[in-house]
């Protein structure tokens, strides 16, 4: 029997419309892929993705940033950096996209990501990841571009290649990590400095011997680097760079009028390594950074405008910015004794005690209290620093009481800033103990206080216990707050300022010698006591003449010395 012969599926239209779109595709891809070739810029449009997984559109100010790149690779410069506003999309540029576009131009490349911690390096080298395991365009456009799962984690991901290599694709590290023995064809340095630049010379000094002894070698001769980065502070790692010869930065930053995006600004204009001083650019703001945002961002505090005048302006700190040097830091710790050790030899030995609290106001975190014991004809003692998001009423009424009744302060400041009467009526109405409380004016005299305070530490006037101290310890906090103001939080320092203000009104009049039986004098302002006894003092005297303004250490020898 003469075999059936299967009939063929006759061809649809459907058919011909899918292999027409295939065709088309492989076309798209091809082109799209000698264009990325050719093109970081055009690579990123093609690829790169942003928070909502759309395309991502680049700004006028973004674009400077590719013809910055290109001109550098075209003249062989081989150390690129960029610096500009913070979320200006540097990381997913420089740290994401210039990896992923040179393992597509060459999959034997071995490129490492420096960043300030190993956790942020990780994140960028997982980002690199995601795009090669699933991003549909990579796969499409660069079909040859695929995982070898043997090396394929959060820290190091590698691609297939063509020959066998030691090193990885994709490494991330931090810049403490140390580094390895293996060598880098590209070096990429994504925001390696911090607030710890900030806080510590030591901190700085290290990170750029680290840079320049262990991962600068690390490339080969002919190695690529890369760096993004908002400015810290001047005497940084990467001030160092800027007052190089080998590197070429742009420089972007808001102008002072908050109209554009001034390219380098003019205060980078001695910066031997900064490109463009000869003919400025003023760049339109994005869509995405309106003028009144910037406004609100800037604020008017002290802290705001500083933050904003390092993260949108580029204007880094200086070591004469920062409040309370690492000299004056060191002076103050103790590390022979711990807090509790003592609290439990001023209790036995009838030290007094003082506090200062700064009340929390709208807007802010939370009320802090900080507690002081004055040795005899010796320094004042750290004894606690207790922060929470204390309400006006009964809780920070009671976490004041219940200090009181373990130290009996002979005086509780409380910083003078609209709301500090409400908590004397609720502790007048609800305890009948004592715990006389102080209006501590401070205002434009802050500063003036705040240099006082850190002369006194210098000078070992203050000591802060710091044995078996664990890193969410009160006392702990308060020395970081120490280290990075003015930046970031300070209600800690402004307890602590609060605290020194009070002891120092007492050494001024005198009710410290002897240290006899607790008395508020008379001219020291407005005294509350707790119970139906309450009364107001007012000043006998004019308060500049009670006490006077003028930094001065009162009867303490050890200061002379």
């Amino acid at each position: 029997m003469a075999r059936m012969r299967s009939a063929r599926r006759p061809i649809t239209a459907n058919d011909l419309l899918s292999q027409a779109a295939e065709q088309v595709t492989a076309r798209f891809h091809s082109v799209a892929r000698d264009k990325c070739l050719g093109s970081f810029r055009f690579f990123v449009e093609a690829v790169m993705k942003n928070q909502t997984a759309e395309p991502i559109l680049i700004d006028a100010f973004q674009d400077e940033w590719f013809g910055h790149i290109d001109k550098c690779l075209t003249s062989n410069k081989r150390r690129i950096g960029i610096i500009s506003m913070w979320g200006a999309g540097k990381s997913t540029v420089a740290s994401v996209g210039f990896p992923l576009w040179l393992l597509a131009r060459n999959p034997r490349l071995r490129i490492g990501i420096v960043c300030n911690t190993d956790s942020n390096a990780s994140k960028r080298v997982q980002s690199c990841s995601s795009y090669i395991r699933s991003d549909p365009d990579i796969r499409g456009i660069f079909p040859d571009l695929k995982p070898d799962y043997e090396v394929w984690n959060d820290h190091r991901i590698r691609v297939q290649r063509d020959v066998v290599l030691n090193e990885n694709s994709i490494e991330g590290f931090g810049i403490e990590s140390g580094g390895t023995s293996a060598r880098l064809d590209v070096l990429i340095l994504d925001d390696i400095c911090d607030e710890e630049d900030v806080k510590s010379p030591a901190t700085r000094e290290k990170r750029i011997l680290q840079l320049y002894n262990v991962w600068l070698p690390r490339l080969t001769h002919d190695g690529l680097v890369m760096c993004i980065a908002t400015r810290w502070h001047q005497d940084d790692v990467v001030g160092q760079m800027l007052n190089g010869t080998d590197w070429k930065f742009i420089v972007q930053a808001i102008s002072d009028d908050l109209a554009c995006i001034v390219q380098p600004p003019d205060w980078y204009s001695d910066m031997p390594s900064v490109v463009g001083k000869s003919a400025p650019k003023q760049i339109p703001l994005p869509p995405r950074m309106p003028r009144e945002w910037l406004k609100d961002i800037r604020g008017d505090t002290s802290h705001s405008l500083r933050a904003f005048a390092r993260g949108y302006q580029q204007r880094p700190l200086s070591s004469a910015d920062v409040t309370f040097d690492d000299e004056s830091i060191k002076a103050c710790m103790d590390d022979s004794r711990s807090p509790r050790e003592v609290m439990k030899l001023a209790i036995e030995n009838k030290w007094p005690f003082f506090a200062g609290v700064d009340i929390s106001a709208k807007g802010r975190a939370g009320s802090v209290i900080t507690v002081a014991a004055v040795e005899p004809k010796g320094p004042c003692w750290v004894i606690d620093s207790h922060a929470g998001k204390f309400g006006m009423g009964p809780e920070l009424g009671d976490v004041i009481l219940n200090h009181h009744r373990v130290c009996r302060f002979r005086a509780c400041g409380v910083e003078s800033n609209g709301v500090q009467d409400a908590l004397k009526d609720w502790m007048k109405r609800h305890y009948s103990e004592k715990v006389h409380t102080v209006d501590v004016l401070t205002g434009r005299e802050k500063p003036i206080e705040l240099a006082s305070l850190c002369v006194e530490m210098r000078h070992a006037g203050w000591r802060i216990p710091t044995k078996n101290m664990a890193h969410d310890d009160g006392v702990a906090a308060l020395l970081r707050e120490l280290r990075n103001h003015p930046q970031g939080a300070s209600d800690r320092v402004m307890s602590l300022l609060v605290c020194h203000r009070v002891i120092q009104d007492f050494r001024h009049t005198g009710s410290l010698a002897g240290f006899g039986t607790p008395t508020v004098p008379d001219g020291f302002g407005r005294i509350f006591a707790g119970d139906s006894g309450s009364r107001r003092i007012l000043p006998s005297q004019p308060p500049e003449r009670i006490f006077p303004r003028t930094p001065t250490f009162g009867p303490m020898p050890r200061l002379l010395h």
